[in-house]
């Protein structure tokens, strides 16, 4: 097998933007109890850019692959700095608990204040 050229490359860009899209949607759109597996979602990408005519069986073959190894690619990624990822996602997290946990207590403090309000006309 030879190695795609630059231009061929170029041109298979939309496809794999549109072929990444259906996956997205495919993932998304799960209504039932089990989501369909990334390989379903790739394969239905593949086969309706194909019947879209959007690319031949061997370039949706060809973009499907590429996804492949993209996806493997950022697996492997995230893996080895799966340390640096969880301490950033923990800092995220701690974030977001500080603006909800100010953003309730502020709304307990205006609620203990018209509490106080109401207590003084009752009395």
């Amino acid at each position: 097998m030879s190695l795609p050229s630059r231009q061929n490359e170029q041109n298979l860009a939309p496809v794999y933007k549109q072929m990444m899209r259906r996956i997205q949607c495919c993932l998304a759109s799960a209504t039932n109890t089990r989501p369909p597996t990334l390989q379903v979602a790739l394969n239905h990408a593949q086969d309706q850019a194909v019947l879209m005519a959007e690319a031949s069986p061997e370039q949706a073959q060809q973009v499907a692959t590429y996804i492949k190894q993209d996806i493997n690619d950022a697996a492997e990624y995230l893996m080895e700095n799966s340390q640096d990822f969880s301490d950033w996602l923990m800092l995220d997290i701690e974030v977001v608990e500080q603006k909800v946990l100010r953003l309730f207590f502020s709304v307990a403090n205006k609620t203990q204040q018209e509490l106080n309000k109401f207590n003084m006309v009752i009395r």
